[in-house]
């Protein structure tokens, strides 16, 4: 495991809770729209938990 493996969930985390629009077509209803960027917000804090989990890996020394 590598520092690659670390970053990859962690920028893809980030930018989803950062603006997860940028994912999302325009149009359709905003009560639509507003779910769907909620749900792209809390697979972006999986994504970081899961970087998280995977830096601390990396720190422990465990490399599979």
């Amino acid at each position: 495991m590598s520092y690659v493996d670390v970053a990859i969930p962690l920028l893809v985390g980030r930018l989803l809770t950062a603006c997860p629009d940028i994912f999302l077509k325009k149009g359709g209803s905003e009560a639509d729209l507003r779910k769907k960027t909620g749900r792209l917000r809390k697979i972006g804090y999986v994504l970081l938990g899961v970087a998280g989990v995977y830096l601390l890996i990396k720190l422990a020394g465990h490399d599979a």
